[in-house]
């Protein structure tokens, strides 16, 4: 398909582009980034390469069967230009690579270490640099200064935000730096979501101030083995300490898990949120709205869960009347009575109400969206795409009793969905929150590739693609090449 082949040229491009990286000292390198970043990552583009099924052979990586099939499939041009950014990968150690986002901009920066070596790849590709403020730059966008390389929308940008950085680097922001004070994982970020938030447009139309998060940052660590993934995150406060979720959730209560679908592909559920964190996050909402939500958000009173399963009939798969999407609150009797009394008065005006012996049908008339069921059972008010039940034993109680947060994943490639696309291999995930600490886990179940190798796989694979269409869009084989 030329949509396939277009994204893994960009993919690959991209990726070849991050290689071009660095190691060494890497607390110089976040001398030069500002603490007030957005975000920080640290890359080990030698792990991101042999999970995607790289070899290094000597000073020079190799590819493995489903790149080089999908090196096959460039154009020529598009090849020389990928094998061009591998080669450059001997004149860099590519275990560290610094992306950072400042202000709304990104930056990537490193430690070249054989700067001479780069610079005249670079000039045989772009020709002579242009010299700014102590910079060799190329192509407007690429700086070398020493022995430090630069990604950036220009020099002036770069410029300013090292001026930034030499007052207020993340060296000196202890909850930046915990992230980053151990090695081993194929990469780690560090976010500030209080300035991540700051520029989001939503919460700016809804006048949150969430300033008071910005002493903080989220940590997300990820290591690559085989054909896994694993993350551990965290949360820590300005002076380097986790923060407890203790202090903002409760744990989980694992009954909810009989009002899920019978075979879920997804599901995640929290605990109930704290009253002292609720009244945080209500303060900053402005009066009238808050007057309107704040009696039925502190009617929860324990565990949301919610929970979606693949359609029983893979030809439904972009029917959204076929999926199988619950969510289930622990909830206030009476506010719940409430809210199905409203919903009951929602009859007429396109909307057909029936009232079940245990819940309330809500059909959509003309449009195309699922029947709507909506019950109260056993201290849950729960609304799903398909009858409320309270019987399923599709998920284990182990998974979610007693944790802060916790999700599953499930799509094996014995199951229906796997056999009627026939899935070469499945994908089973889950993550759990203890009370400082969220760990995490995805695994390609039966895949012999690494784990991004395995992505790329299921990307390329053009008898997987036939089997797709065939399944999902009812098309044959035979008009399969209109894909092409």
């Amino acid at each position: 398909m030329k949509t396939t082949r277009m994204l893994m040229a960009w993919l690959i491009t991209t990726l070849a582009v991050v290689t071009a990286a660095c190691s060494h000292k890497e607390s110089e390198i976040l001398e030069s980034i500002p603490a007030g970043s957005d975000m920080i990552a640290r890359i080990n583009c030698e792990d991101i390469l042999e999970s995607a099924g790289f070899t290094r052979n000597g000073e020079k990586w190799e590819a493995g069967k489903v790149m080089s099939a999908l090196l096959d499939e460039l154009s020529s041009k598009d090849r020389l230009e990928f094998e061009k950014y591998i080669s450059a990968t001997q004149a860099i150690d590519a275990s560290n690579v610094f992306v950072y986002n400042y202000e709304g901009d990104m930056y990537l920066t490193c430690i070249l270490t054989h700067p001479d070596q780069l610079a005249a790849a670079l000039e045989a590709e772009f020709g002579q640099p242009e010299r700014s403020n102590s910079f060799k730059v190329y192509r407007e966008n690429i700086m070398i200064r020493d022995n430090r390389l630069w990604i950036a929308e220009d020099v002036k940008h770069l410029t300013k935000v090292l001026e930034i950085a030499e007052k207020s680097p993340a060296t000196e922001s202890k909850s930046v730096m915990a992230t980053f004070a151990t090695d081993g994982s194929a990469m780690d970020i560090s976010l500030n979501p209080g300035k991540f938030f700051a520029r989001n447009p939503y919460m700016r139309a809804m006048g949150i101030d969430i300033k008071e998060l910005e002493n903080s940052h989220i940590s997300y660590k990820t290591t690559l083995a085989k054909n896994t993934m694993k993350i551990e995150a965290a949360t820590y406060d300005e002076d380097g300490d986790k923060i407890p979720v203790g202090d903002l959730v409760t744990p989980i209560d694992a009954s909810f898990i009989k009002f899920m679908p019978a075979h879920p592909a997804l599901t995640f559920a929290f605990g109930k949120v704290t009253d002292e964190f609720m009244q945080a996050i209500l303060g900053d909402v402005p009066s009238m709205q808050r007057s309107i939500i704040e009696p039925y958000l502190m009617a929860v009173n324990g565990t949301f869960a919610i929970s979606a399963a693949l359609p029983d009939d893979v030809g439904r798969f972009t029917d959204p009347a076929a999926w199988g999407v619950t969510v289930a609150v622990a909830y206030d009797e009476s506010k719940a009575g409430e809210i199905l009394k409203m919903a009951a008065g929602l009859n007429g005006n396109g909307i057909i109400v029936s009232t079940l012996p245990d819940q309330l049908r809500l059909n959509f008339m003309g449009a195309n969206m699922p029947d709507l069921f909506i019950a109260y059972k056993e201290g849950y008010l729960v609304a799903s795409t398909r009858p409320v039940a309270g019987d399923h034993t599709g998920l284990k109680p182990g998974n979610f009793d007693k944790y802060y947060a916790a999700g599953t994943l499930s799509i094996p490639a014995d199951g229906s969905f796997g056999k009627a696309v026939q899935l070469p291999f499945g994908v089973e995930g889950h993550m759990e929150c203890e009370n400082e600490v969220m760990y995490g886990f995805t695994e390609f179940t039966g895949s012999p590739y690494g784990f991004i190798e395995s992505i790329i796989s299921l990307v390329t694979d053009r008898t997987l693609q036939r089997h797709i269409v065939e399944a999902v869009a009812g098309s044959s084989a035979d008009d399969y090449t209109e894909w092409e």
